[in-house]
């Protein structure tokens, strides 16, 4: 019998652990991809779907997650630049108002102590300061030259008028009775001669012509019923509208 040559190695049982780590590696390589692929920046991931949303014109209700509104995007439909705009806004809103607190403390600081100070009606109106002079202390009955007791008044309020950033609107108003003399023949010119000659007093007091305009209202703005004497003496006044600069932040 032939012997078997000794220098014939015999299969190696295990040679299948070579496979297996292999198997095991690229399983490992595998995890590995896919955890990298699932890290992404959660943040970052809003951020560009967001973009793409409002290139695209955002997804409507019911089209999926894209569809629904996020707290950052639908408060108030607000963007980063709206909402400091009406930060700003509100700001600039706050500084007037307290501008014209202190415009209308001091005209009425200006005013007293003035004879006929009781006459005149300062308040803070929508467009601004509100001033309400009766007509009698400004001009004689039918007339539209300024009374010699008229000078002082309109002095205190062009004092602190002139110093302030502001524009003025003076509306002469009369009450519904009709008027014709030589002068005048309706309410309309007596009311707007009134409110031009006390806009030519304040400019020859200092306040620039720029800043003035004068207003003939007649008698469609009455402040009260026309049909009782206390009525139409109410609504025979000149009427000054003083708005001021708006502030610049």
């Amino acid at each position: 019998m032939r012997k078997r040559r000794a220098e014939e190695p015999l299969p190696s049982a295990d040679r299948w652990l070579l496979s297996w780590s292999d198997f095991v590696t690229l399983l490992l390589a595998l995890f590995a991809a896919m955890y990298a692929g699932a890290s992404v920046d959660l943040a970052k991931a809003k951020l560009v779907a967001q973009s793409v949303g409002t290139a695209l014109g955002s997804a409507g209700p019911g089209k999926g997650e894209q569809g629904r509104a996020t707290p950052s995007s639908s408060a108030a439909g607000a963007t980063p630049g709206s909402a400091s705009a009406t930060i700003q806004d509100a700001a600039v809103n706050e500084d007037n108002n307290e501008r014209t607190r202190e415009l209308v403390a001091a005209l009425k600081g200006a005013m007293s102590g003035i004879t006929g100070s009781d006459r005149v009606r300062i308040v803070h109106e929508a467009a601004g300061v509100g001033i309400d002079i009766d007509a009698t202390l400004l001009f004689a009955t039918a007339d539209a030259r300024l009374a010699p007791q008229a000078e002082a008044a309109l002095s205190a309020l062009s004092g602190v008028l002139a110093t302030c950033s502001c524009s003025i609107t003076v509306e002469g108003h009369t009450d519904g009775l009709p008027i014709h003399t030589p002068h005048f023949g309706s309410n309309w010119e007596l009311s707007a001669m009134r409110a031009a000659m006390v806009a030519r007093r304040l400019s020859e007091q200092g306040i620039g012509n720029d800043r003035l305009s004068a207003v003939g209202r007649g008698d469609t703005r009455p402040l009260a019923s026309n049909d009782t004497p206390a009525g139409r003496a109410s609504n025979r006044r000149v009427h000054l509208i003083v708005t001021l600069a708006t502030a610049v932040h």
